[in-house]
């Protein structure tokens, strides 16, 4: 439930909430001693006898099985966490509507978008930690008959944390009472979770991924990953190969897949014999994440423009965001942060994401925040380009972003929802 106060009154309730400051859980990768991705290309099936089959995936030739190691061309399956830099409170005080505080959708105009397309007639896989498929700004969205959950525990696609609402809002929310705006507020969106507690594994990644195509999602969303993987690892290599496939299968049936840069700071064009997966793997939509420092801070904001007077504008590249000019195919609003102002009376957390979460709304930031603004923009995309291949898809996103040199940051610049639906019809 949201209590609206003045704004004012707003920024003191909630500045003083800070202390709810948490720091997400590193994305390194720790391999699991019995359970397997299997090549099933190379070997036979009286070869895996005995093996109990968690994910039997023909389309791209594997399996995930659980049991002692096989003799044949396998990976351990790779467990990972949430990687997310910065989550605030709650925002239990905000004055409505939330759009005020949304600065994404102030920087990035989607009303003029949305006078075009909703996205209505598109599909988004969310594969994440769930969605909160009882949030009344995203009630509308959920497809409760093609969600699902891909771990072993037993759940369903319930959100498990608030990681994957949020990430859902970002790209489905409708305006409603609270009047948090989406990217793509027309679109269907299908929960795939994978997170189970706090980690995730690759074969679950992977499996979800297939399924995503086979439902014909139009974009799969994968705010998640793990890195560094060592590339001399032939463990890893095929790992990433089973994501390439994945990606592979589908590109066939049409879905675009996006994925999040991750957030160590670290030029992945510069880093060794290491790789960032599921962002780096072939045909993947990359994104790093940019935003602004200084919004609304003050309890007078401008009303006309509340983008003036910042610190830094909201298409610098945030603090934590992985770059590279070969690693990033475009930058999107994924939140930033002045680190000396948290912990204090200042309202730093305003330069966030506000989304939703479970039973409410809030803000966090990462590059997990900055890919569903893409897989929105590919909603858009598709909803006035049905039929366009996922390649021409990628490329019109890469074309259509805003240019703004650094492509070390930005890959080839800054994400334009606005010009993408402007001109699909030239895909």
């Amino acid at each position: 439930m949201v209590t609206f106060l003045t704004r004012r009154a707003a920024l003191r309730a909630v500045g003083g909430a800070t202390a709810l400051l948490v720091a997400g859980l590193p994305a390194r990768a720790t391999a699991v001693e019995d359970r397997f991705i299997v090549d099933t290309c190379s070997c036979s099936s009286e070869e895996l006898a005995g093996l109990r089959v968690v994910h039997d995936l023909p389309a791209i030739g594997l399996q995930v099985v659980r049991g002692p190691r096989p003799d044949v061309r396998c990976s351990r399956d790779v467990a990972f966490g949430i990687d997310l830099p910065l989550r605030s409170h709650e925002a239990t005080h905000v004055e409505a509507p939330l759009l005020d505080f949304q600065w994404d959708r102030q920087y990035i105009p989607v009303a003029e978008a949305h006078a075009i397309t909703d996205g209505s007639g598109a599909r988004v896989a969310v594969i994440d930690t769930g969605i909160d498929g009882t949030h009344p700004a995203l009630t509308h969205a959920v497809n409760t008959e093609l969600s699902k959950n891909f771990t072993e525990d037993g759940g369903d696609y319930t959100d498990i944390g608030f990681h994957g609402t949020h990430v859902s809002g970002i790209i489905a929310a409708a305006p409603g009472d609270a009047g948090l705006v989406g990217m793509a507020p027309g679109v269907d969106l299908v929960a795939c979770r994978v997170f189970s507690a706090a980690s995730a594994l690759f074969g679950d990644v992977i499996a979800a991924m297939v399924y995503a195509a086979e439902i014909d999602a139009d974009a799969a969303n994968l705010s998640l990953g793990a890195y560094p993987l060592p590339l001399d690892d032939p463990e890893v290599q095929l790992l990433r190969e089973a994501v390439d496939r994945a990606v592979a299968f589908g590109e066939e049936q049409g879905t675009v897949y996006v994925a999040a840069a991750g957030n160590d700071g670290a030029n992945l064009d510069a880093d060794g014999e290491v790789i960032s997966l599921p962002n780096e793997a072939e045909n993947v939509l990359s994104v790093s994440a940019t935003g602004p420092i200084g919004y609304r801070w003050d309890d007078e904001p401008d009303e006309d423009d509340p983008l003036n007077r910042l610190e830094q504008e909201p298409s610098e590249i945030a603090f934590y965001s992985n770059f590279g000019e070969d690693a990033i195919d475009v930058s999107a609003p994924g939140g930033n942060a002045d680190r000396s102002a948290i912990g204090t009376d200042a309202a730093w957390y305003l330069d966030l994401v506000l989304s939703t979460v479970p039973g409410g709304y809030g803000w966090a930031a990462g590059t997990s925040m900055a890919a569903p603004q893409v897989a929105g923009t590919v909603a858009l995309v598709r909803s006035l380009a049905p039929t366009a291949s996922a390649r021409a898809v990628r490329e019109h996103l890469r074309e259509t972003a805003r240019g703004m040199g650094q492509a070390e940051f930005h890959g080839a610049g800054h994400l334009d929802p606005v010009r993408a639906v402007e001109d699909a019809a030239d895909i």
